[in-house]
């Protein structure tokens, strides 16, 4: 079950995945760095959030190619009873982007874009008159990763 044998490694390492990433951010006007957000670590498999440029402020009153967007995630790891999301039951060694959970319900609609799993990072929102902060969390824990919505 899961990974067999020991996974250690005494010296620090990039992970080239998840380093020296860089986007064009259309508000500043300039290239910047994508860091590292969060990262959450099961008994098998790890999942890394990215703090990559955002957009949440899409509408029905805007333009009709207006759309929000949210942090990246990356997965990796043993993947024996599907945590990873990517459908299969393979381990994956390297950091992997994994379409999004309604990637099904997109091809039914004949939208044949290639989306990947984000997450919304924090926001104020009003909710039955109140104000109230939001966010998406991930954890990775024994066998399974949970993503949920934390205030």
């Amino acid at each position: 079950m899961g990974f067999k044998g020991t996974h250690v490694q005494g010296i620090p390492t990039k992970i080239k995945a998840l380093s020296g990433l860089f986007e064009y951010d259309e508000v500043a006007n300039k290239v910047i760095p994508i860091r590292l957000s969060s990262l959450s670590v099961g008994a098998t498999h790890a999942a890394a959030v990215m703090n990559n440029v955002t957009h949440l402020g899409a509408s029905n009153h805007g333009s009709e190619s207006d759309t929000n967007w949210g942090a990246d995630v990356l997965w990796w790891g043993g993947n024996e009873f599907y945590q990873l999301g990517t459908g299969k039951r393979n381990n994956v060694s390297s950091p992997v982007y994994i379409p999004p959970m309604d990637a099904e319900a997109d091809k039914e609609k004949g939208r044949k874009e290639d989306h990947r799993f984000q997450i919304t990072p924090r926001k104020n929102i009003r909710f039955n008159g109140r104000n109230a902060s939001v966010e998406q969390r991930i954890e990775c824990g024994r066998g399974v990763t949970a993503v949920y919505s934390g205030t």
